[in-house]
């Protein structure tokens, strides 16, 4: 899908376009000073006014926000960011383009001078940016926040078990609850499979909270 600004005149193919696991969408803008706030280059809304995706630009980088199902819980739409994608002269013509394809995310600037690019995908260690009070977008860094968070989440449940029930059981217990939350998820919901170190951090957090529960019942 390409576009120019304005009213969209063909609302319904572009929604049923966005509803499928393969898209891509692709804005054609010029550049300005950098924004010290979040600006909107390219946004689309529902008939309720409600935030269906949007590209924009604060400071120098670029910002791509999409609605999912989570956002019908109250929960926040996962945003990523594209360092450095916006640090070009004023004025200067900037193609940007989204793509989704099943559940990998791709977003690629280009200006006469330089090209960026970067490809993400859909995890279940994603979940912490859905939960968090402010917005968090899935930059750089994201597999060391999003490794910490699936560490503390299963943390608590390896203390439960160090403190409740035997070795074997807790084994068994902590390897059905990596099955089922790393391994199942992204089948059932056809997205691509947990990374490496996805799984290392939700066992660190297990093993870590049942030597922590064994040591407190000595």
């Amino acid at each position: 899908m390409t576009f120019s600004g304005g009213r969209l005149p063909n609302s319904d193919r572009v929604r049923a376009a966005l509803l499928q696991d393969h898209w891509t969408l692709t804005v054609e803008a010029a550049t300005g000073e950098p924004t010290p706030d979040f600006s909107s280059v390219f946004s689309i809304f529902d008939g309720e006014q409600r935030e269906m995706l949007v590209v924009g630009q604060q400071g120098t980088d670029l910002f791509a926000r999409y609605r999912t199902h989570a956002a019908k819980m109250g929960l926040r739409s996962p945003s990523i960011v594209l360092p450095g994608a916006f640090a070009l002269p004023r004025g200067e013509p900037i193609r940007i383009s989204m793509s989704f394809d099943r559940g990998v995310i791709s977003l690629t600037t280009v200006a006469s001078t330089k090209t960026v690019s970067r490809e993400v995908s859909v995890t279940p260690s994603w979940g912490v940016s859905l939960l968090l009070p402010f917005d968090a977008p899935i930059g750089p860094l994201a597999r060391l926040w999003c490794g910490l968070w699936t560490a503390a989440l299963l943390f608590p449940t390896g203390y439960w078990t160090g403190r409740r029930i035997g070795t074997f059981k807790a084994v068994a217990f902590g390897g059905l609850l990596l099955f089922l939350g790393m391994g199942l998820t992204p089948l059932l919901f056809q997205l691509p499979p947990a990374r490496l170190e996805e799984w290392t951090a939700g066992a660190a957090g297990l093993v870590t909270g049942w030597w922590l529960g064994r040591a407190g019942r000595r």
